[in-house]
């Protein structure tokens, strides 16, 4: 994985490590505080075209499973502090990786979720921009 990084519209930066779809992401950042359901954050039609924040420390413990999938709408961004590249459950059918791969969905992780997620519930959502360096 390459480095990354989020960059909010008031100059705040984090730094972290790009996963998903090999490219930007620019739109409004909100949050969702799901402890479980990652597949149906990543295909909620309320998320489509936002970067979507995951409060919970990891994500893609037990995969992708398409029985899952609410809809074909999809966010154009997910952070995540963690994420579990090696999925653990007899239902999986992909990784979450491979699933953002495929619906265009740029990934980043690494960062810390817990500060961007107080920026976002004191200052209301903002735009942001996903960036993998040396795009």
């Amino acid at each position: 994985m390459s480095k990354a990084y989020l960059i909010l519209e008031d100059g705040t930066r984090f730094d972290g490590m790009a996963f998903g779809f090999d490219g930007e992401a620019e739109a409004e950042v909100v949050f969702d505080t799901s402890m479980t359901g990652f597949t149906e954050m990543l295909s909620n039609p309320q998320h489509k075209g936002r970067i979507v924040v995951a409060t919970f420390p990891i994500v893609g413990v037990p995969g992708i499973n398409d029985d899952d999938v609410l809809s074909e709408h999809s966010p154009a961004g997910f952070i995540v502090r963690e994420h579990c590249p090696q999925p653990s459950n007899f239902r999986c059918e992909t990784t979450i990786d491979d699933f953002m791969k495929s619906r265009s969905i740029v990934g980043l992780y690494g960062i810390d979720t817990r500060r961007l997620t107080h920026i976002l519930r004191d200052n209301g959502t903002t735009k942001g921009k996903i960036v993998k360096l040396g795009v």
